[in-house]
C-alpha cells in the first residue's frame, strides 16, 4: 500500500478526538498513549515504509485501532451500544489495512472502497436497528415513552424561559408528549432507512438507481450529524454527546475519496496559515474547560463540532471525480464484506431476539422488553429463556426463567437496581412536574448506571422490587458473594417466561430463601408457590447451588441483561387489576 485512503486518514484522525475526550472522562493513560501514538504515525511521511507492502500509517492506524478495541473488550459486557458500534468497524479497517495486498494506485482505491462500503452498510443496520426497536406498544404510548421525557424535558429547559404562563407551558409540553414517538421513529428512520438505500442499491446496474442511492446515503450521515447535534443539546443528564462524536468519527467512510482529500487539504491550508491562531483557540478552550470544571458531556459536546464540521464538510457537495460501481470489483460483495456486513446483521437483530444481549444493543431509549416476553409488534425477543425453561431445573445457563428479586441484604444486588433519574432532570423540579401535568408517571429510570458508571442509587424508604432472566441473576449472585460476602437474598422463579406486568408482580412457581456467609451459600430453601409453608432444601439444579462456573465465561463476556423495576406491585387492587407499562428505560 503505497499511500493511506483519505478517509482512512480521517478515521485515524477523528477517532482520535474521541479518545481524547474519553481520556479526560475517565483519565485513563493507556489512551493518552494511544493519541500521541497515533498522532505521529499520522503525521509521519506517507512515502516511509516498512516493506514493499506496507508502510508505517498502514500498520501503525491499525494497531492502534486493534488495542483500543482490545481496551474496549475488556470492559465488556458493560459497556454502551456506540462502543459495540466503533469494535466493529475498528475491527474491519484494521484487519483490511493489515491484510489488503494490493500495492497500485487503482486496485488501493478500489479495495478501500470496498472496505468502506463494508462500514456504511454496517452502520446502516445499526442506525436503522435504532428505529425499528422502537416499534413496540411501551415506547409509542406517549404515557411511559421515552421520548415523551426528552421532548417534555426539551420544552422545560429552552421554552419555558420565554412563557410565563404554566399553563401555556403544560399545553406546549402535553403537544410535545403527543408527537414524540412518531417524531423520533420518524427521525431515525430518515437516518437509518436513507443509509439503508444506499447499501441496498449500490452496485445496481441502474445508473439512476445508483445515483439515488448515494444521494440517500449521502442526506442520511448529514441527517445523522444533524441528529448527533440535537442530542449534545439535550439537558441533562440525557445530553450524551460522546455517543455522537463516536460515531461521526467514523461516518467520515460515506464521504468520496476525492472530497475527503479536498477537505484535508483545506484543513492543512487554514493550519499553515492560521496555525498559532487555531493552536492558541485549542490552549484556550481547554484552560477555560478546566477552569469551568466541565462535564465529560460538555466536553464531548465541545470536541463534537469540529468532528461533526469536518464530516459535513466531506459529505455536503458530492464530488464527481471518484466514481463508485464502474467495475465489476466494485459491483458485488466480496466474501470477507458478507461476513463483516453479517456480523453487524446478528448484532442489530439476533442478539436481542435469542436474548444473548441487551445491555449495549442497538435499542436505546427504546423501552424494549427483553426478559418476560416481547412487546414489539413483529419480532420475538429472549427466545433463549423459554427454549431452555426446564421447570425446577437451572442448571443450564439460560435455564431458570425469570426471577423477582424479593427482599436482599446485599449491597451489591440493591445497587442493581434501576436507578430512579428523575431527581437529576434539568431544570431539576420543572420538568418532573410539567412530566406529572401532561399525565406521565414519575419514574424515569436508568437501567444500569451502577453497573457501568458506578453511581450509587438514589436513597429511597424500601428496597424495591424488580425482575431479571435467571441467566443475569447467576452472574450477581456470583458477584455479590465476591463483594458482599455475607448476606441474604429471598427471590421467586415466576410461572413461565411470559407474561403481563400483573405477573410480573405477582407470579410466583417457586420463592427461594438463600444465606450466604463468608461468600459461600450456607443456607438455601425452597418452597413451592401451593404450599408456601413448607420448604424442602434446594438441590445441586436450584441456581444458588450452581458453580460459579455455570454460564460460560464467553457467555459472561458478552451478555448483560438489566432489572426491570416494579411499579405499583403493592397498589395492585387500586388499580384494578392493571399496572402501568414499561416506565422510560434509558440505555
Amino acid at each position: 500500500m503505497d499511500r493511506l485512503d483519505p478517509r482512512l486518514t480521517l478515521y485515524g484522525w477523528l477517532t482520535n478526538v474521541y479518545l481524547l475526550w474519553e481520556f479526560i472522562a475517565i483519565q485513563d493513560f493507556d489512551l493518552l498513549l494511544v493519541v500521541l501514538t497515533r498522532s505521529l504515525i499520522l503525521a509521519s511521511p506517507s512515502s516511509l515504509s516498512l516493506s514493499k507492502r506496507y508502510n508505517v500509517k498502514a500498520i501503525g492506524l491499525a494497531l492502534s485501532l486493534l488495542y483500543v478495541v482490545y481496551l474496549k473488550a475488556q470492559r465488556m459486557p458493560g459497556i454502551w451500544d456506540s462502543d459495540i458500534w466503533a469494535i466493529q468497524a475498528d475491527t474491519v479497517v484494521a484487519l483490511w489495512l493489515i491484510f489488503s495486498s494490493k500495492t497500485e494506485a487503482t486496485a488501493t482505491a478500489l479495495e478501500a472502497e470496498l472496505l468502506c462500503r463494508t462500514v456504511k452498510d454496517s452502520f446502516a443496520l445499526y442506525y436503522f436497528a435504532s428505529g425499528f426497536w422502537k416499534w413496540n406498544s411501551s415506547f409509542l404510548n406517549p404515557t411511559g415513552s421515552c421520548s415523551t421525557v426528552f421532548f417534555v424535558q426539551l420544552v422545560a429547559y429552552y421554552v419555558a424561559p420565554s412563557v410565563r404562563s404554566i399553563e401555556t407551558l403544560t399545553s406546549i409540553a402535553r403537544g410535545a408528549k403527543m408527537i414524540a414517538p412518531a417524531a423520533t421513529i420518524f427521525i431515525e428512520h430518515s437516518i437509518g432507512g436513507s443509509m439503508l438505500a444506499g447499501m441496498l442499491l449500490w452496485g445496481n446496474s441502474n445508473s439512476a438507481a445508483l445515483s439515488f442511492g448515494r444521494t440517500a446515503e449521502r442526506v442520511g450521515t448529514i441527517l445523522a450529524l444533524k441528529f448527533h447535534l440535537m442530542v449534545c443539546f439535550m439537558p441533562e443528564p440525557n445530553d450524551i454527546a460522546a455517543f455522537a462524536i463516536q460515531c461521526s468519527s467514523r461516518l467520515i467512510v460515506f464521504a468520496s475519496a476525492a472530497r475527503t482529500e479536498f477537505v484535508i487539504q483545506k484543513v492543512q491550508k487554514n493550519l499553515r496559515d492560521n496555525g498559532m491562531i487555531i493552536v492558541s483557540g485549542i490552549v484556550a478552550m481547554f484552560a477555560f474547560g478546566f477552569q469551568m470544571e466541565l462535564t465529560p458531556n460538555n466536553w464531548a459536546f465541545a470536541m463534537y463540532i469540529p468532528v461533526g464540521a469536518i464530516v459535513l464538510a466531506a459529505m455536503w457537495n458530492e464530488d464527481t471525480k471518484f466514481q463508485s460501481g464502474t467495475t465489476k470489483l466494485e459491483k458485488r460483495r466480496t466474501k470477507w464484506m458478507w461476513f463483516g456486513i453479517g456480523v453487524a446483521f446478528s448484532y442489530s437483530f439476533v442478539g436481542l431476539m435469542t436474548g444473548l444481549q441487551e445491555q449495549s444493543a442497538p435499542d436505546m431509549f427504546s423501552n424494549l422488553a427483553v426478559h418476560g416476553g416481547s412487546n414489539h409488534f413483529l419480532l420475538p425477543t429472549g427466545i433463549l429463556f423459554g427454549v431452555f425453561y426446564d421447570g425446577d431445573d437451572d442448571s443450564h445457563p439460560f435455564g431458570g426463567g425469570v426471577v423477582r428479586i424479593e427482599e436482599t441484604t446485599s449491597d451489591w444486588l440493591t445497587m442493581a437496581y434501576p436507578t430512579d433519574m428523575t431527581p437529576l432532570l434539568e431544570p431539576i423540579g420543572l420538568t418532573t412536574r410539567l412530566l406529572e401535568a401532561v399525565g406521565n408517571p414519575k419514574p424515569h429510570y436508568f437501567k444500569s448506571p451502577n453497573r457501568i458508571l458506578s453511581t450509587a442509587p438514589p436513597p429511597t424508604e424500601r428496597f424495591k422490587k424488580y425482575t431479571v432472566p435467571a441467566l443475569e441473576l447467576k452472574r450477581l449472585l456470583r458477584e455479590a458473594k465476591a463483594n458482599d460476602g455475607d448476606f441474604d437474598l429471598s427471590y421467586s422463579q415466576l410461572e413461565g417466561t411470559k407474561g403481563d406486568e400483573i405477573w410480573r408482580a405477582t407470579s410466583v412457581k417457586r420463592r427461594i430463601q438463600v444465606k450466604v456467609r463468608d461468600g459461600q451459600v450456607e443456607e438455601c430453601s425452597v418452597s413451592i408457590s401451593s404450599n408456601k409453608r413448607q420448604q424442602q432444601p434446594c438441590t445441586s439444579t436450584d441456581l444458588p447451588m450452581l458453580r460459579d462456573n455455570a454460564v460460560p465465561r464467553i457467555l459472561q463476556w458478552m451478555t448483560m441483561h438489566h432489572p426491570y423495576p416494579i411499579i405499583g406491585a403493592s397498589e395492585v387492587d387500586s388499580f384494578n387489576k392493571t399496572l402501568p407499562a414499561n416506565v422510560c428505560y434509558e440505555p
